[in-house]
């Protein structure tokens, strides 16, 4: 994972807030997600990746990036686990992409001022294989 400096899940990040500049100097796809698996922040590399403006994710729905079964197999129990207030990672192919290549994801909780998890920040990239 992209290492930032004063980021930690005891800091809340919303939309709006300056600290989310730095994500965008990132090569990394970094995402916060509300508690109903919603986007609430995407950067630019996330964007890109999807050939889309960011702002055209804030409010969808993760279900109706990844497709409903990717959804409900990998990236709910994903979250839910995060949501819960465990850090979490997965390694899978991307829906609609081509199967052989695969990207690890990194979830973790973000918590408002009382500790409860109310959003999640998951940094994604592609994973790299050397040798032969």
């Amino acid at each position: 994972i992209t290492p930032f400096p004063d980021l930690h899940p005891t800091h809340m990040l919303w939309p709006g807030d300056d600290r989310l500049k730095m994500f965008d100097a990132s090569t990394d796809r970094i995402v916060i997600l509300d508690r109903d698996y919603r986007y609430r922040f995407s950067n630019l590399t996330n964007a890109r990746y999807h050939g889309t403006g960011r702002d055209a994710f804030l409010d969808k729905p993760l279900w109706k990036v990844t497709c409903e079964r990717f959804f409900k197999h990998v990236s709910k129990p994903l979250y839910d686990r995060c949501f819960s207030g465990h850090p979490s990672s997965c390694v899978a192919p991307q829906p609609g992409r081509d199967p052989n290549e695969l990207y690890s994801a990194h979830v973790n909780p973000i918590v408002d001022e009382s500790g409860q998890v109310v959003a999640a920040l998951a940094v994604v990239r592609r994973v790299e294989f050397w040798g032969g």
